[in-house]
């Protein structure tokens, strides 16, 4: 299985991810969605990353941005060759740098090169997603899961295991070493907000402007060994 997220260059070994914020909007049947992922370097020198974040046929990055140990980084478009001889330069002149690559069409990546040791990276990528369609005229958000990384309670005989064919790692709930945060909010007139993975905490208010608005947080801790769904049900649908 492929892994996603912040990974080494040099072995592609995962980057310690130490907290997800997710915000969402949702207006009919699309989502925007920015994602706030926060990474830590552990190791004892700098290491050159790439970050990598699977997108189905519905979904686009639009946004991109970064801080590395402080310093705030924005992607920009570029021609590929004058964007890849800018990275270069600087990495090797020991600076930190973003280049954005699009590999494959199902597949956001970018490169980041010096991560400090023992600094923390964050990445900030807004994305915009189709949402499908229930039989009941329902919208359905499925959160990406590599915004969630799995874990599932460990025993003794299973504790940091790996299971190669579908990413789950097996840890204490205690011991699970990242924090996440949700928020949606709808710019509709909606009849109903479920999740058959998640309890909800749904408030419901009127915007300056005379719209309806409801916003979505989590009732639960989030166990990380689901993906988080969301279903919304439109008045009259």
């Amino acid at each position: 299985m492929r892994n996603f997220g912040l990974l080494s260059k040099k072995g592609g070994s995962v980057v310690p991810l130490r907290s997800v914020e997710v915000t969402s909007s949702v207006l009919g049947y699309t989502a925007r969605v920015v994602s706030l992922l926060e990474y830590e370097n552990e190791e004892e020198n700098p290491i050159e990353a790439i970050f990598t974040f699977p997108l189905d046929e519905s979904s686009t990055v639009v946004d991109f941005k970064a801080t590395i140990d402080g310093r705030k980084v924005v992607g920009k478009v570029k021609e590929k060759e004058e964007a890849k001889q800018e990275y270069d330069d600087a990495i090797s002149s020991g600076q930190s740098a973003f280049l954005m690559e699009s590999v494959r069409r199902d597949v956001f990546t970018v490169s980041v090169g010096n991560l400090p040791p023992k600094k923390r990276a964050t990445v900030e990528i807004t994305f915009i997603m189709e949402l499908p369609t229930e039989h009941d005229g329902s919208v359905r958000f499925n959160l990406p899961s590599v915004l969630t990384p799995r874990y599932h309670a460990a025993s003794s005989r299973q504790e940091g295991e790996s299971n190669p064919t579908d990413g789950v790692t097996y840890l204490p709930a205690s011991r699970i070493p990242y924090t996440f945060s949700f928020k949606m909010r709808i710019e509709a007139d909606v009849d109903a907000v479920t999740s058959p993975t998640h309890k909800l905490m749904i408030e419901n208010s009127v915007d300056a402007d005379g719209y309806d608005v409801t916003v979505v947080q989590l009732d639960e801790e989030h166990k990380f060994d689901k993906d988080l769904v969301v279903t919304i049900k439109p008045k009259n649908a």
